[in-house]
């Protein structure tokens, strides 16, 4: 758990870092320079690469992080890992561009109504999803030598300034929106070369054309559970995107564009999950090859504790200011706000229920983390299609909600039969209470009426009615060790 501490609170930090810029480009400066037609534009094109991407890739991630342990135990032997795997992407770019070439004019006609500009730019789809096919390959392979940092950098904070500077250009009018989309399409460019270079530096990064003894002895299960793990990955990204697409085509952009800032706002909640689940990924990896359960259960039972509590206390500091935080917004953006309410119940389930996946996915169970990801799908989509037509934008926050509850449910009955594991104790329940009477609490006070000391005020309060039960009666050990090691350097 040391290193998941240390490098979940390094990642934490950089995540936190790259969602205040974030939301100083979504809820700040996209809404006061573009329409929301362009900002919508600009998340459908985000969402297409990232599921373009996940064709491309054929599982490999997944493959890289849960055999990475073996060929780390064979050092001496020249390894092939990241020959084969940059080979496999590359098939399968070219594989996925031959297939999107037939659909490409169904696809075109189904956006072409609704939303005429993603029809005029789709074909960055597949530029910029070139591109992120290349990062995730070097990413997961940094990941696999437990250097999670600079990928957390690159992805939370690089994009971030990147996107700044070129909405800065925008703005001062050096380059005009077709030029603005193709940069913002391309980025991972960049951020590729730099994991590149790292791994270099490091001597990491090893090109072996040759197929070891070890490649041979493993493909047959590497190809079995990348099938496996490539299937429930791609409908895991379908799930996540499906909304988009679907307002995309049903709604149009400028709806997407409020649902974009709504969803980004609920998204916050989901940093505590991001950065735990990057480092404590292959950490799972190794220990099933050890079969070291008492480690997995520590790993879940902690993780499940310490995302709820970051995820409830962020919970209340945007809900108790959600009127103040979208009066900032052009008034069109008011239709989200119960978008955000909805949303983030779901993600607080999500948090709540722990590493779920990641235990499902690294160990020999995989197959079902599989059927789940089709389950959420044959919910998703029905429910978003149905909700949408009939209730706009917060309609797939319902779906949202209802899909999360019954995956996460069917993955905490499994985990509970098959391994006698679950990531709840009393402390869960204090926690929830806690949050509770907390709200009950800030909810009544009387305030400024002055937006940002107003927010400042509840902020403050958010984090001493959590923060001082936390750490007074130990709810989490991680948390008051992390406490008390800040005062200690303070002190130094």
């Amino acid at each position: 758990m040391g290193i998941v501490k240390r490098q979940g609170i390094k990642a934490s930090i950089l995540v936190y870092i790259g969602f205040a810029l974030g939301a100083v480009n979504l809820l700040v400066l996209f809404p006061v320079l573009f329409t929301a037609e362009q900002v919508g534009l600009t998340r459908v094109l985000t969402s297409t690469t990232i599921t373009f991407a996940q064709l491309c890739l054929l599982g490999l991630p997944a493959v890289i992080i849960k055999f990475y342990p073996y060929y780390k135990d064979h050092a001496k032997e020249r390894s092939d890992l990241m020959f084969w795997s940059s080979m496999i992407s590359i098939v399968g770019f070219i594989l996925m561009c031959t297939l999107s070439w037939f659909f490409y004019p169904d696809i075109i006609r189904y956006f072409s109504k609704k939303s005429p500009l993603l029809s005029e730019y789709f074909y960055l789809t597949f530029i910029g999803g070139f591109f992120l096919v290349a990062y995730t390959i070097f990413e997961t392979y940094s990941r696999s030598n437990l250097r999670n940092i600079l990928p957390v950098f690159l992805k939370e904070i690089g994009l971030r300034i990147y996107t700044s500077i070129l909405i800065l250009l925008y703005a001062i009018a050096l380059i005009n929106f077709h030029q603005f989309i193709w940069l913002f399409s391309v980025y991972f460019a960049i951020a590729c070369a730099v994991m590149v270079y790292d791994l270099m530096r490091l001597k990491l990064l090893r090109f072996h054309a040759t197929t070891t003894k070890l490649t041979k002895r493993l493909r047959s299960k590497m190809f079995t559970y990348g099938s496996f793990i490539y299937g429930g990955g791609l409908f895991g990204i379908i799930a996540d995107n499906v909304d988009t697409f679907l307002i995309a085509g049903i709604s149009g952009l400028s709806s997407t564009g409020v649902f974009t800032v709504a969803a980004y706002i609920s998204t916050i909640l989901e940093v505590p999950r991001r950065t735990i689940s990057g480092v404590a990924t292959p950490i799972l990896a190794q220990s099933w090859k050890d079969k070291d359960y008492a480690n997995i259960q520590y790993l879940y039972e902690k993780t499940s504790l310490n995302q709820l509590i970051f995820g409830i206390t962020i919970f209340l500091g945007v809900w108790l200011n959600i009127d103040d935080l979208f009066s900032f917004l052009p008034p069109a953006y008011a239709a989200g706000k119960y978008v955000v309410l909805i949303m983030c119940f779901a993600r607080i389930l999500d948090l709540g229920t722990g590493i779920n996946g990641e235990m499902l996915t690294t160990s020999n169970m995989w197959r079902f983390s599989f059927f789940t990801q089709v389950i959420f799908i044959g919910l998703s989509i029905p429910t978003n299609y149905f909700l949408i037509s009939r209730f706009g934008i917060i309609g797939s926050a319902y779906s949202n909600l209802i899909a999360y509850t019954a995956f996460n449910s069917i993955r905490f009955i499994y985990i509970y039969r098959k391994f006698n594991m679950q990531p709840f104790s009393i402390n869960t329940l204090y926690v929830f209470l806690l949050g509770v009477a907390a709200y009950l609490f800030i909810v009544n006070i009387p305030l400024t009426n002055i937006r940002i000391v107003d927010i400042i005020i509840r902020g403050s309060l958010v984090l001493l009615c959590m923060g001082i039960p936390v750490l007074k009666f130990k709810l989490s050990e991680d948390i008051y060790i992390l406490w008390h090691q800040i005062l200690n350097r303070i002190k130094k």
